[in-house]
C-alpha cells in the first residue's frame, strides 16, 4: 500500500509512542521527533551553503552533526524518552560552540547561545528529567569558553573576508531558523498543552460533578436506611406485642377466646402484609430484569382476585377497558408488585358509604407505551399529603393498617422498568392514578 506525505509524517513522528502512552508523553516524543527532524533538515541545507566556501575536512564537522540529529528517533524507538527530549538541543549546542568558534564573532553565530538558553529554561519549565540542570549549565558555560578565547579555538585560518562576508548572511540565517524553530515546536506544545488542561479541568469538574451526586446519593441512601432500620424495628415489634398482650387476655379472660383470636390473626396478617413488602422492597431492588410478553387483563384480574378476597371486598365494582392490545413486554415480578399495590390501596381505603364501591382500570396500547388509568372512588388523598405519598413508611390516613412501603415501592419498581406514576386525588370523592410503562425491547433493559 502506497503511504502518502500525511502517513510518512505521522509516522515519523509518532516513532517510540505505544498506544497505551498517555497524552502528555506522546506529545513529548512527538516534539522530540520532530525537532530531531526539522533540525536535520536545516543543518543540512545550512551545510550545504556553507560547503560552497568552507573547504574540507572543516565542513565534515556540520555535515556529521546534521546526521547526528536523527539519532533523537533512534533514541524515542528504543523508549530512551529523556535523551530523545535534549538530544537535538545538545547536538546544537555542539554545532553552535564549532560554528561561533570557527567562524569568528563576527559572524554572530554566538547568537545560538542565546536561543540554546531560551530552549534550556523552556525544557525546564514543561519537562521533568534529570538532564535539566545540565540543560541550564551547559550554553552559559560554553559562552564563556567562546568569550574567553575571542570565539578563535576553532577558527578556520583558510577563510578570506570576501569570503566572510558570504558566511555572515548564512550564520543570521542559521539562528532566525533557529528562533523559527524554537517558536513553532514550543508554541506548538503550548497550544497543545493549553488543551490538555482545558480537557483536564473539564474531566476533573465532571469527576467533581459525578461525586457530588454520588455524596447526595449516599447521604439519601443513608438517611433512607436510617428511616427503614427504625420503621422496621417499630412495625415488626408492633405486631408482635399486641399478640403477647393477647396472649395474656386469653389466659385471663377465657369467655371471649373467639375474639382475641380473631385479634390476634389480625395482628398477624399485618405482620405477614409487612414482611412480604419487605421481601418485595429487596428482591425489586436486587433482582435483574426479565422481561416477557404478558397478558394485561390476566395479570390484573389475578391481583383484584387475590386482594379481594384477603380484605373481604367481594362486592366492589370491578372494571377493565382496554384501548389495542391487550400484552406488554415487561418484567411481570415487577408488573404485580405495582398492580397488586395499587389495587390493594384501592380495596384498603374504600368509601364504605359509596354505593357501590368501583376500581375502573383504563387501559391504552400504544407503540412502545402502555397507559393505564387507574379511578377509585374511594376516601381519597388530601392535597397536602400527595407530595410525600411516595415516601418510604409514609402513612397519610388513621385508617392505614399497612406499612406505608406500597407506593415508595410502586415507584421505585416503575424505575426499574423506565415507567412513571402520577396522582391526582379529592376527598371523599376518590382517586386517579395514572402509570406510563415502556413497552421494552431487550435494548431498553435496565440493569
Amino acid at each position: 500500500m502506497k503511504l502518502s506525505w500525511g502517513d510518512w509524517k505521522n509516522k515519523i513522528l509518532n516513532v517510540g509512542v505505544e498506544p497505551d502512552t498517555s497524552d502528555f508523553i506522546r506529545e513529548q516524543v512527538r516534539n522530540a521527533n520532530q525537532s530531531s527532524v526539522l533540525s536535520f533538515i536545516y543543518s543540512l541545507v545550512s551545510t550545504c551553503f556553507v560547503a560552497i566556501i568552507v573547504p574540507p575536512p572543516y565542513i565534515y564537522i556540520p555535515l556529521a552533526g546534521s546526521f547526528l540529529y536523527l539519532a533523537g528517533l533512534w533514541l524515542s524507538y528504543i523508549k530512551k524518552r529523556d535523551l530523545a527530549g535534549m538530544s537535538s538541543w545538545f547536538i546544537s549546542l555542539l554545532l553552535f560552540f564549532w560554528l561561533a568558534n570557527a567562524y569568528g564573532k563576527s559572524s554572530n553565530a554566538y547568537l545560538l547561545f542565546i536561543i540554546a538558553e531560551i530552549l534550556a529554561i523552556f525544557n525546564f519549565m514543561i519537562y521533568d528529567y534529570r538532564w535539566r540542570i545540565f540543560q541550564l549549565i551547559l550554553p552559559v558555560v560554553f559562552s564563556v569558553i567562546s568569550y574567553i578565547t575571542h570565539f578563535s579555538l576553532f577558527l578556520i585560518p583558510t577563510i578570506t573576508e570576501v569570503e566572510r562576508s558570504y558566511i555572515d548572511p548564512i550564520m543570521f540565517f542559521c539562528v532566525l531558523f533557529s528562533c523559527g524553530n524554537v517558536v513553532w515546536i514550543y508554541g506548538n506544545h503550548i497550544i497543545n498543552h493549553n488543551k490538555e488542561v482545558a480537557q483536564a479541568q473539564a474531566e476533573l469538574e465532571q469527576k467533581y460533578t459525578e461525586l457530588q451526586v454520588a455524596h447526595a446519593d449516599l447521604r439519601n441512601a443513608n438517611e433512607e436506611l436510617d428511616r427503614f432500620v427504625y420503621s422496621v424495628s417499630h412495625d415488626l415489634r408492633a405486631p408482635i406485642t399486641s399478640v403477647m398482650g393477647l396472649l395474656d387476655l386469653c389466659e385471663s379472660d377465657k369467655e371471649n377466646l373467639d375474639k382475641y383470636l380473631a385479634l390476634q390473626k389480625k395482628s398477624m396478617l399485618k405482620l405477614d402484609t409487612f414482611i412480604a413488602d419487605i421481601l418485595h422492597y429487596s428482591r425489586n431492588a436486587r433482582m435483574s430484569l426479565s422481561p416477557v410478553a404478558i397478558n394485561l387483563e390476566t395479570i390484573i384480574r389475578e391481583a383484584y382476585d387475590a386482594q379481594c378476597f384477603a380484605h373481604q371486598a367481594e362486592n366492589m365494582e370491578f372494571e377493565i377497558t382496554i384501548k389495542g392490545k391487550g400484552t406488554i413486554y415487561t418484567d411481570e415480578f415487577r408488573l404485580n408488585i405495582i398492580i397488586s399495590n395499587l389495587i390493594s390501596n384501592a380495596i384498603r381505603y374504600r368509601n364504605v358509604k359509596a354505593t357501590p364501591s368501583f376500581i375502573h382500570f383504563e387501559i391504552e396500547n400504544q407503540p412502545g407505551l402502555v397507559s393505564i388509568l387507574i379511578k377509585d372512588n374511594g376516601i381519597g388523598i388530601a392535597k397536602e399529603q400527595l407530595p410525600r405519598v411516595f415516601e418510604m413508611f409514609y402513612r397519610g390516613s388513621s385508617r392505614t393498617s399497612g406499612s406505608g412501603l406500597g407506593l415508595y415501592i410502586v415507584q421505585e419498581a416503575l424505575k426499574k422498568i423506565n415507567g412513571t406514576i402520577s396522582v391526582t386525588s379529592e376527598i371523599n370523592v376518590g382517586t386517579h392514578i395514572l402509570l406510563k410503562i415502556p413497552d421494552m425491547n431487550r435494548s431498553e433493559i435496565k440493569e
